[in-house]
């Protein structure tokens, strides 16, 4: 049998996984309505890249504290 944090940190990884693109894609929708959509397609990639950046960063944190706290 796994150690308990084993198991959470397991249950953190697929939490991330299914996670990663829904909140890619919402980043991406609101930092793309700032813009007309001259300057969207000017900045698209910049805006990519940044809302990869976040969604990781912010979907990693959230895993990993909800599957400490809850699972």
């Amino acid at each position: 049998m796994l150690p308990d944090i084993t198991v959470k940190l397991i249950l953190a990884a697929f939490l991330f996984l299914f996670l990663i693109y829904p909140v890619y894609k919402f980043i991406f929708l609101i930092s793309a309505r700032k813009n007309t959509l001259e300057e969207f397609n000017l900045k698209k990639k910049n805006i990519k890249r940044k809302s990869i950046i976040y969604a990781v960063i912010i979907t990693m944190f959230f895993s990993i504290i909800y599957s400490l706290k809850v699972f």
